[in-house]
């Protein structure tokens, strides 16, 4: 069997995402309301900076990653 395409594999990221979107918007406001405390937390111990760089290596929701930038 011959390895998928790239435009296979974008076609299958894409049918996960959109099967999973349902929980995530299910999910959203709770994550939002419950971990606000947390993500201003981890973002202030980062001691970020003007200048820095961030790569967010899969931090959930991305909260993290949005306030960080």
């Amino acid at each position: 069997m011959p390895p998928p395409t790239a435009q296979q594999i974008i076609d299958a990221q894409r049918q996960d995402w959109n099967r999973m979107s349902g929980g995530w918007e299910r999910w959203d406001r709770f994550f939002e309301q419950n971990l606000t405390c947390l993500n201003h937390r981890l973002v202030a111990d980062a001691r970020l900076r003007a200048g820095h760089h961030v790569l967010d290596l899969g931090s959930g929701t991305g909260y993290p990653a949005l306030l960080a930038a």
